[in-house]
C-alpha cells in the first residue's frame, strides 16, 4: 500500500511535467528557431513539431521520476513506526568534521553549526553538487570555447595573414598590372599577389593511399604579407623549386612525413612532383588540405607566366570602417580597367573574421542555453534541499530560538550552508571545468570542419564564482524565511 501511494504520487508529477515540457518546449522551440534565424538573416518558415522529440519527453517524464524516486521510496518504505514518529533535527554525537570545526575557536558559533549541518545529509548535498558542478563545467567550458573562436579568428589568423584587405579575381592577372592599379592608390601600403588553383594530390611513394583534392597556392618567397605557423619542418625558402609545405590535416590524411614527395594532378591538365619541407597550422581551413609552393613553379606549371588571381593588400586606415571604404574604393578601380573581383559580403579581413566568429556565436548560444538549463536546475535542487532540513530541524530550530538566537542569526545559518554548497560546487568544477572546455571546442571542431588554438579563460572562473554565490543566495532565501516564521511553541512540538 505504501509503495503503490508513493509510487502513484511520483507518476502523477511526471504527468504534470510531460504535460508542461510538452507546451513549453513547442514555445521555447519557437522562441528559439527565431532568433537563431534572425541571427543568421533568414526568414523563418512554418513551425513543424518533432514527433520523435515529443516521444523522447514523454518517456523521459514518465520514466525518469520512477527511476530516480525508486530507491527512497524503497528505502522509506521499510522504516519502523518508532522512527516514523520520532522527532528529527537534533542529532548526537559528532564526526571528525565536527571535532576538527570545535578546534576552530576563530570561527563564529552559527559558522561551525553551518558548516557541519551542510555536510549532515551527504546523499542529499552530492545530488544537488552533481547539478551544480555540471552547471559550472559547462558556464566556463562554454566561456573557454567562446574565447578560443576569438583567439583563433580575431588574434592568431591576423597574425598569419597580416593584410587588411583580400581580393579573389575570378581569372589570373598580370601581376604587374595589378601590382600597377594597386599601389596607384594613395591608401595602399603594401600588395603582394598568389596564385590560387585546385588539385588532386597523392603519396608519390604510396600511391594505394589514395588520392585528396586540395587547395594549392603559389606564393612569393619571401613573403610580407603571409606568415605561416610553421609547426615541423620549414618554410620555403628563395632557392626552393620543387617545394611544398602542407597543413597539418592533409599530412594526417595522406599519411605523409617530412622529406616525403608528393604528386599534384591540377586541374586534370598537367602533374607535379614536390618534396613536403614543412608543416603548418591554419586555424579556419581546419580539414581542409592547403599546399603551399614557391609562385613561379605553380605559374610554369599552369602556364599561367607573371600572373595571379588573388590580392592581398595592407592599408593605412585607423579603423575598420576607414578600411572598408577603401576596399570599396579599390574595387571600383579595378572595375574601370575592366577587372571584376568576385563578390562576397566582407572585403576586409576585420570582416571575415567577425563573420566566421558571428557565425559560431550561434553553436556557442545553444551551449550556453544548456549551461543556463542546469544551472537553474541545480537552484531548484539546492533550493528543495535547504527546505527539507528546514522540515528536519525545526525542534533545532526552535532550541536556538529559545537560548536567544534572533532571525538575524537563523538567516546567517541558511543562507552560509547555501553559499557553502555554491562554493564547493564552484571548487569541484573548475579543474574539471579544463577538459570539458577542451573536449566542448574538439566537439565545435569536428562539427565545423575547423581547427581552433584551445585557450582557457581564466576569467570565467570568476563570473561563474558570482554566479553561484548569488543563485545560492536566491536558493536559500526561500527555505530561510520558512526557517524565520517557525515560533519556539511550534518547532519545540513539532513531531
Amino acid at each position: 500500500q505504501i509503495l503503490f501511494i508513493y509510487f502513484t504520487l511520483t507518476f502523477i508529477y511526471g504527468l504534470l511535467a510531460m504535460v508542461l515540457a510538452l507546451v513549453f518546449g513547442a514555445l521555447a522551440a519557437h522562441a528559439l528557431r527565431t532568433l537563431l534565424t534572425s541571427m543568421l538573416g533568414i526568414v523563418p518558415g512554418r513551425l513543424t513539431l518533432s514527433s520523435s522529440a515529443a516521444i523522447v519527453q514523454i518517456v523521459v517524464s514518465l520514466a525518469a521520476p520512477l527511476l530516480v524516486a525508486t530507491g527512497p521510496i524503497l528505502q522509506g518504505s521499510g522504516i519502523t513506526v518508532r522512527e516514523a514518529i520520532s522527532s528529527y533535527g537534533l542529532t548526537g554525537g559528532g564526526g571528525w568534521l565536527d571535532i576538527l570545526l570545535a578546534r576552530l575557536e576563530f570561527l563564529s558559533r552559527m559558522i561551525t553549526m553551518a558548516i557541519s549541518n551542510t555536510f549532515r545529509k551527504k546523499m542529499r548535498v552530492s545530488l544537488v553538487l552533481v547539478a551544480l558542478v555540471g552547471a559550472g563545467m559547462m558556464f566556463i567550458g562554454v566561456l573557454s570555447v567562446q574565447n578560443s573562436i576569438n583567439r583563433t579568428f580575431n588574434d592568431i589568423y591576423l597574425e598569419i595573414f597580416q593584410a587588411d584587405i583580400a581580393f579573389t579575381l575570378p581569372e589570373p592577372e598580370l601581376i604587374s598590372e595589378m601590382n600597377s592599379l594597386t599601389l596607384g592608390y594613395a591608401a595602399v601600403d603594401a600588395v603582394e599577389t598568389h596564385l590560387n588553383a585546385q588539385a588532386t594530390a597523392s603519396a608519390t611513394n604510396d600511391p594505394d593511399a589514395g588520392e585528396e583534392t586540395t587547395s594549392v597556392t603559389g606564393i612569393p618567397v619571401p613573403s610580407s604579407i603571409y606568415q605561416p605557423d610553421i609547426t615541423g619542418g620549414r618554410w620555403l625558402l628563395p632557392e626552393d623549386r620543387f617545394a611544398v609545405v602542407v597543413n597539418n590535416a592533409f599530412a594526417e590524411k595522406l599519411n605523409v612525413a617530412i622529406g616525403d614527395w608528393i604528386t599534384l594532378d591540377i586541374s586534370g591538365e598537367s602533374e607535379l612532383e614536390l618534396q613536403i619541407v614543412g608543416f603548418m597550422y591554419e586555424p579556419i581551413v581546419g580539414n581542409a588540405n592547403i599546399a603551399y609552393l614557391p609562385q613561379r613553379t605553380l605559374q610554369d606549371e599552369m602556364g599561367e607566366t607573371n600572373q595571379a588571381n588573388q590580392v592581398w593588400i595592407q592599408i593605412d586606415a585607423a579603423s575598420p570602417i576607414e578600411t572598408s571604404q577603401h576596399a570599396t574604393n579599390l574595387r571600383a578601380i579595378y572595375a574601370t580597367a575592366g577587372i571584376e573581383p568576385s563578390i562576397t559580403d566582407e572585403d576586409t579581413l576585420t570582416e571575415q573574421t567577425a563573420s566566421q566568429v558571428d557565425s559560431l556565436s550561434v553553436l556557442v548560444l545553444l551551449l550556453f542555453i544548456l549551461a543556463v538549463i542546469i544551472a537553474a536546475v541545480g537552484g531548484i535542487a539546492l533550493s528543495g534541499a535547504l527546505g527539507i532540513n528546514v522540515l528536519e530541524r525545526r525542534r533545532e530550530i526552535g532550541v536556538l530560538r529559545s537560548i536567544g538566537a534572533g532571525n538575524r542569526a537563523i538567516v546567517t545559518l541558511f543562507i552560509t550552508e547555501g553559499i557553502l554548497i555554491g562554493w564547493l560546487s564552484w571548487l569541484i568544477a573548475v579543474p574539471f571545468s579544463i577538459a570539458i572546455g577542451n573536449g566542448l571546442t574538439q566537439a565545435v571542431e569536428s562539427a565545423l570542419g575547423a581547427d581552433f588554438t584551445y585557450v582557457y579563460s581564466p576569467l570565467s572562473l570568476f563570473y561563474w564564482f558570482v554566479i553561484v554565490t548569488v543563485l545560492a543566495v536566491f536558493a536559500s532565501w526561500t527555505p530561510t524565511r520558512q526557517a524565520i516564521q517557525v515560533s519556539v511553541r511550534e518547532s519545540l512540538s513539532y513531531e
